[in-house]
Formats: structure tokens, C-alpha cells, sequence
């Protein structure tokens, strides 16, 4: 009895420490459930926690995926965006509509310093001229850009603040039209506007003169306006004083003044500047700051009537294979009449099928394109 009573106490006694550690059990299993949760939603607060902060300087599409050729989701205005994770030049970002990737072309980072990224190489040049040019390249990468124009970035460099020409690699060709303004030139110039391009108009001073409306309108919408001249008369221009050329083209640019308040020294010389412009009158454009364009296609559209304008297409696209086998800029020589405005719609679709933008002269990157090649000019 003594050693069964003994026993029983004993099972008592481990029944009674089962129970409490059952207890201690149910009573720290919880705490450390609730640990681990707290532990877990730590760990997503600070994987959801921004990186840095970045301010957008342009409208910026997000994508779905890391790669802009997945869904285009929607666009960012430009404002400071929350930086959650970044990827070879790719940033994921919270969005109103979720977590989406951006990939910004230029923005300020939280030191307020502005970067760019480039994505190809792009040549350096010392300032901003394309004869300014070096043996050194930039690479795809993002750098700090310091000051900008509509065709040059001004960045940082191992070499010190150079300069790179934003439309380096592209295809660009210069529509150009003589003779102007015209009553052609409001339609050429609505014709241009549906079909997003630009182009160069060498106009005569009398034109001008009698029409200020249409060179304000050319000018207003993006477009170049050269001068023609006055006379465009061979013998009054090119026989007698090498100064001739330039009385009229001063006397064009003082009209050109007066009705946009804007100025500059593009000129194209009536039948072009070969065989007419000798050195003589080339030395006396020079001296005056004029610079001269020519043209590397002649649409030859003067030929032919309404009937015929086909074939103005037909004369670009057999001369645009040579001058793109020898590297030349794509000037196209074109006129304000009925037929050119009739073959414009085919010449501007042709183009834009070729990959080419369509570009207006600007003074500020002047490239030489005349007959003489003279690099003054």
C-alpha cells in the first residue's frame, strides 16, 4: 500500500508538471507568433521603405515591368518621386496606381544636381559646334548635366564640362523652299503642321515686305526664314561690285527685322552660289558675318506643272541614294508653287518612311552645305 500510494503521488506529482508546461506552452506560443508577425511586418516596412527621393524634370511614362517596351501603365507630371529599388538605369516607384518602373531621362537628385541619362554613345566636342568635335566618346551611362539648348547638352567629363550634340545619330533632312512668301506658303505651311515638320523658307524682300503676316506665321510656327535677296536677277547680283550680294541681303534682312524683331545671316543665292559666287563675293559675304546655304538635292519641281508634280518625288528619291552613300547633309532645293505643294504630302511620307526627321535650319548649329565648300560659310 505504502509503495502504491508512493506511486500514485508520483503520477499525481508529473501530471501536475505536464499541465504547467502545456501552460507555458499556450502561453508563449502566441507571444512568439505575435513576434514573428511584428519581426515579419518589420521586414516588409523596410523593403517598402524609399531608398532616396529623386525629382522628375520631365513628363514620365511608368511601365509595368523593367523595360520600356513592356505595358506603358500611365505618366508621371514632373514632381518628386519616392525611389523603392533602382536597376540599370530603371527605378521603381509607388504610384496612385501601384508599383511601377520609370526610366527618366533627366531629373535632380536629392543633392539637387541634375542627371542625364544617355543610352548610346555620343561624341564629345569642346563647344558647341559640330567642327568642334574630338576622339573622345561617352558611353551609355547617366551624367551630370550642367546647361542645355535645344540641340546641345553642356555635362561633366573627365576632360572637364564638354559638350554633346543631342541629334548625333539621327537622320535629319532640311526642306527648303525659295521665292517666298507666296500665296502657296499659308498651305505649305498647314501641310507641315499635319505632318510634324519643319523647314527653311528663303524669301525675297519684296515678299516680305508686302506680306510681314506670313513671316510672322512662319516664324511663329517653328519654321526658318532665310533671305532670297531682292532682285533675284543674275547680272544685277553677280556682274559689277563683289558688294552686290550683300546690298541686297542687308536690305532683306533689315525688312526681315523690322516685321519679327528677330535677326540673323542665312542667305541662299538666287540659281545657287556656283558658278556665280567666286571669291570675290564670298570674301565679301564673309566680311559682313553672312552665312550661305546651297542644297545637295535639287527637286527640279520648277520644271513641271500640276499634271506632272509626280515626278519631283522621283527626282528626291534618285538623288537622296548618292548623297546618302557620300555622307552629305539632306538639303532638299524645293519652291513655293501649286505643284510642290501638291508632291509635299509624298515627299514628307517618303522621308518619314526613310527614318528621317525633318528639321528648320537653326543659326545656332550651322553646318556648311555650299557648292564652293567653303568652310567661312
Amino acid at each position: 500500500m505504502i509503495i502504491f500510494q508512493s506511486a500514485k503521488k508520483q503520477t499525481v506529482s508529473l501530471k501536475s508538471k505536464n499541465i504547467l508546461f502545456l501552460f507555458l506552452i499556450m502561453l508563449i506560443l502566441p507571444i512568439c507568433c505575435s513576434t514573428n508577425a511584428i519581426a515579419n511586418t518589420n521586414a516588409e516596412l523596410l523593403e517598402k521603405k524609399p531608398i532616396y527621393k529623386i525629382k522628375l524634370l520631365d513628363i514620365t511614362p511608368f511601365y509595368e515591368n523593367r523595360d520600356t517596351n513592356s505595358l506603358k501603365i500611365n505618366s508621371l507630371a514632373p514632381q518628386e518621386v519616392a525611389i523603392l529599388q533602382e536597376n540599370d538605369g530603371y527605378y521603381l516607384i509607388e504610384t496612385w496606381l501601384g508599383e511601377y518602373w520609370i526610366k527618366p531621362e533627366k531629373f535632380e537628385n536629392e543633392r539637387g544636381v541634375t542627371k542625364l541619362l544617355l543610352e548610346r554613345d555620343y561624341t564629345i566636342h569642346n563647344y558647341q559646334s559640330l567642327n568642334s568635335s574630338t576622339s573622345f566618346i561617352v558611353s551609355p551611362q547617366i551624367v551630370t548635366l550642367i546647361d542645355e539648348t535645344d540641340i546641345w547638352w553642356k555635362i561633366e567629363t573627365w576632360l572637364g564640362e564638354k559638350y554633346l550634340y543631342k541629334n548625333e545619330g539621327k537622320k535629319i533632312a532640311y526642306l527648303t523652299f525659295d521665292d517666298g512668301p507666296s500665296i502657296y506658303t499659308a498651305d505649305l505651311l498647314k501641310l507641315l503642321n499635319e505632318y510634324n515638320a519643319k523647314a527653311s523658307f528663303f524669301m525675297l524682300q519684296s515678299n516680305m515686305y508686302y506680306q510681314p503676316n506670313l513671316v510672322k506665321q512662319v516664324v511663329n510656327e517653328g519654321h526658318f526664314a532665310g533671305f532670297h535677296g531682292v532682285s533675284h536677277d543674275k547680272d544685277k547680283l553677280y556682274n559689277g561690285s563683289p558688294y552686290n550680294p550683300v546690298l541686297e541681303m542687308e536690305k532683306s534682312r533689315q525688312t526681315f527685322k523690322k516685321i519679327t524683331n528677330q535677326d540673323h545671316y542665312l542667305v541662299r543665292m538666287p540659281y545657287g552660289s556656283s558658278p556665280f559666287m567666286t571669291a570675290d563675293f564670298r570674301n565679301a559675304l564673309v566680311e559682313y558675318n553672312y552665312k550661305m546655304w546651297d542644297w545637295t538635292i535639287d527637286s527640279y519641281d520648277w520644271k513641271y506643272d500640276d499634271d506632272s508634280y509626280g515626278n519631283i518625288l522621283l527626282n528626291l528619291k534618285y538623288q537622296l541614294s548618292n548623297v546618302e552613300k557620300s555622307g552629305k547633309n539632306v538639303v532638299i532645293l524645293l519652291h513655293e508653287r501649286s505643284q510642290t505643294l501638291k508632291a509635299l504630302p509624298s515627299i514628307i511620307s517618303f522621308l518619314h518612311e526613310k527614318g528621317y526627321q525633318l528639321k528648320a535650319y537653326n543659326p545656332d548649329d550651322h553646318i556648311v552645305v555650299n557648292f564652293w565648300n567653303d568652310k567661312r560659310l
